[in-house]
């Protein structure tokens, strides 16, 4: 009998020490996924706050054009590079933003990218893409982006010496024509999945000239693309045979072909016809082995396209920077006071209040009342993310808290 009750208390004694340590188990996982959602959440109100999608019209050759400029708040102060991604035939700026990933990377390098539209004068969403001198046979694109960055300097006062084009499909076309037509206002191009067509012999007066301007190139394509041709087919460097990379490589560094190639990893390969170390006019082409016509899923396009584009700056004067007299940070016009409060705020500006948007840290929009156009209250208690928009088009990012 005492055997069978000091089994008894054994038996019970080990579910004790289980159930124990389940629920401490439960418990222990609970406060850790709590934790791990508030870290999520916070990211991710973090990131929605601090980045910023502002669409901008201008008036172009008597056009009316529009654009989508991505920041975040801490690129909010001046002299930024800019990355222009543009579109492929049928698409749109918002389209290529949605799946080109390069947004994820300006927010991690401190550039702005900026996202284009084309006009449907041509068809559905497509550039006037084909190199030639006359500009005014159908919409003048080049004229357009250079108008942008123009309006680029004036408004958000860029580094205009790192100003770079990257294009999809038809976009790259335009980024080719862009690399003969705007040489002088864009520091480098990264043109994928694209080619240059035009008037040939316009083309190869360019090439021939002493005007002829050296770009730095990185061309970047699947090698299974079936709707515009992988320049290398063969796999074999032959002397001007890798259209249309070589007429820049040559003009660039006298190649007619490629020299060395360098095998990046997850299927990416650098072929370069002119490799001056970053310290001149390089020109490579990035070889992504089985790809298509389609954007690379995954990631790693987009990193390559920017560290070769900040290797390359132009050396122009003025810089927009200076033009900067005012100062741009919107947030150094803009005081929330008193911080923490009570729940009733004023806001010390010049500037023309738009809206005024706050969110909890878990990303929940919480109601905010106006008492007059400078002051408004909320009435929950807590850590709030105020999303301030400004007449100008700026947004003013604020954390508050109230007692």
């Amino acid at each position: 009998m005492l055997s069978i009750y000091l089994k008894c208390c054994w038996y019970i004694g080990s579910f004790l020490d289980e159930l124990v340590d389940t629920i401490l188990s439960k418990i222990l996982k609970s406060i850790t996924m709590k934790k791990t959602l508030l870290i999520t959440a916070f990211v991710f109100i973090s990131n929605y706050l601090f980045s910023n999608d502002v669409t901008h019209t201008i008036t172009s050759n008597g056009v009316s054009r529009t654009f989508i400029v991505h920041y975040n708040d801490t690129q909010i102060p001046s002299n930024k590079p800019v990355v222009i991604m543009l579109h492929g035939d049928g698409g749109t700026g918002a389209g290529i933003q949605s799946y080109c990933g390069m947004d994820a990377i300006a927010n991690s390098n401190n550039f702005i990218t900026v996202y284009p539209n084309s006009l449907n004068d041509l068809g559905s969403g497509i550039w006037n893409k084909p190199v030639n001198n006359d500009l005014n046979d159908g919409p003048n694109d080049v004229l357009f982006i250079s108008d942008m960055i123009d309006f680029l300097c004036s408004t958000y006062f860029i580094n205009n010496n790192k100003v770079y084009v990257a294009g999809h499909s038809g976009g790259g076309f335009m980024a080719y024509h862009l690399a003969i037509a705007l040489p002088n206002k864009i520091a480098a191009f990264a043109p994928y999945a694209a080619s240059m067509y035009g008037d040939n012999t316009y083309i190869n007066n360019y090439f021939a000239s002493t005007t002829a301007v050296k770009v730095p190139l990185l061309h970047c394509h699947g090698s299974s693309d079936s709707v515009v041709a992988y320049p290398d087919t063969d796999d074999t460097p032959i002397p001007w045979g890798e259209w249309p990379i070589t007429p820049f490589a040559y003009l660039n560094c006298g190649a007619d072909t490629y020299t060395n190639t360098t095998d990046l990893g997850n299927s990416y390969y650098r072929i370069e016809f002119c490799n001056t170390n970053g310290a001149s006019k390089q020109v490579s082409l990035i070889k992504r082995l089985g790809g298509g016509h389609g954007w690379p899923s995954g990631g790693g396009l987009e990193i390559l396209m920017w560290n070769f584009f900040n290797q390359f700056e132009l050396n122009l004067s003025p810089t927009c920077a200076s033009l900067n007299t005012n100062g741009f940070d919107a947030k150094s016009k803009i005081s929330v006071y008193p911080n923490p409060s009570n729940g009733v705020f004023a806001i010390d500006t010049i500037e023309t209040i738009k809206s005024i948007k706050a969110f909890d840290v878990l990303g929940k929009e919480n109601s905010v009342k106006t008492i007059t156009n400078k002051q408004f209250s909320i009435e929950k208690s807590g850590i709030y993310f105020l999303k301030i928009e400004l007449e100008n088009g700026q947004i003013v990012n604020q954390k508050i808290s109230i007692n």
